[in-house]
């Protein structure tokens, strides 16, 4: 009984179609090709072929159906959190019935936000001062924001330290990356969700540090390797907030962030089924709530994510965004700038 976890390694939802896995497969083949390296420490090239052979092992079995559902059924006897396939994280909430489209789409531009925009994400979709119950690494995390955006993006995904990271080769010199600080923090509010999961504000807690580990990482390197590798975490979050809304269904902010969350998420994979889901569930935010900032500018994100993109429906939610939000306010900001963007093409 294999002990790896064959969709970790292709870097895809144990949920995805055949066209996914083999997108996959060819994006890791060409990152992990050792004929790429030359003049590369001769570690990394060993590395680079270990990846390689996972890779293709991986791909065997997950591209043959009859292995796949073997593999699928053997994960779910071996460990109570497997992930089987199932029905997308977040259904659509239209009573219409609809006909979605599972083809795989080209990965989106991702032209929803100028690469001038500042570093620390525009995040605060629960609305709530953090309670002092919350330890207190569950305040915002804007100070490792600015500081991962002027230095980390230079350092992890550029150069031989890049590849050393997404090889899984330690550092030239042991050092803890403002990213890999910001993880450990993830990683405490998760446990301290497990402990509290009917405490709406440790799951909000959780639920902001999630979509901010991985927000970083999409406005400064969307085309990264490592945003690649952690595109799951969208996921994650919308099930955080599912369960916050399951305990207060009507907090329209964190519904809007869920479908946010789920259309980065099929934006990034190609998976048109998030997409649409997503709209669907920030629609329903801003039509309770048609005055919530948050909520319009979450739309306007997943509006902004399809392909191809809904502009001139996005564009008219950024004038209300203007219009509601002070001029000074990174929302009515950043919405100025989409606008200049966006009626200029």
């Amino acid at each position: 009984m294999t002990s790896q976890d064959y969709y970790e390694v292709l870097q895809v939802h144990p949920r995805v179609d055949d066209d996914a896995i083999v997108a996959a497969y060819e994006r890791l083949c060409g990152r992990y090709d050792p004929a790429k390296l030359v003049g590369v420490a001769e570690e990394l090239v060993q590395l680079a072929r270990q990846k390689r052979e996972q890779i293709d092992q991986a791909y065997a079995v997950l591209s043959d159906p009859l292995r796949r559902k073997a593999y699928d059924e053997q994960m779910l006897f071996r460990s109570e959190d497997a992930v089987p396939k199932k029905a997308p994280s977040v259904p659509p909430s239209t009573t219409a019935e609809t006909e979605w489209d599972y083809r795989p789409l080209p990965p989106a531009n991702r032209t929803e936000r100028s690469r001038e925009f500042n570093a620390q994400p525009i995040h605060t979709p629960s609305g709530r001062t953090v309670p002092q119950k919350v330890p207190h690494w569950a305040v915002p995390v804007g100070i490792v924001a600015v500081i991962f955006s002027i230095v980390g993006v230079s350092l992890l995904f550029t150069g031989e330290a890049g590849l050393r990271a997404s090889l899984g080769a330690p550092p030239l010199v042991p050092t803890l990356s403002p990213l890999d600080m910001l993880e450990e923090q993830v990683q405490q509010a998760r446990a301290m969700a497990l402990q509290n999961p009917d405490d709406v504000e440790v799951l909000l807690a959780y639920g902001d540090l999630l979509y901010d580990s991985i927000e970083i990482i999409r406005e400064n390197a969307p085309d990264s390797g490592v945003y690649q590798e952690r595109l799951p975490r969208w996921l994650e979050v919308t099930e955080v907030y599912s369960q916050v809304l399951a305990l207060e269904p009507d907090n329209h902010r964190v519904r809007a962030t869920l479908g946010e969350s789920a259309c980065f998420y099929g934006a990034g994979t190609g998976d048109r089924e998030f997409i649409e889901s997503g709209i669907a569930e920030a629609r329903l935010a801003v039509e309770r709530d048609s005055q919530n900032v948050r909520s319009l500018w979450s739309l306007t994100q997943c509006l902004l994510s399809d392909q191809p993109p809904k502009t001139a429906e996005a564009l008219t939610y950024l004038q209300q965004i203007t219009q509601l939000a002070p001029n000074d306010s990174p929302f009515a900001i950043q919405a100025q700038q989409l606008i200049l963007q966006y009626e200029k093409e």
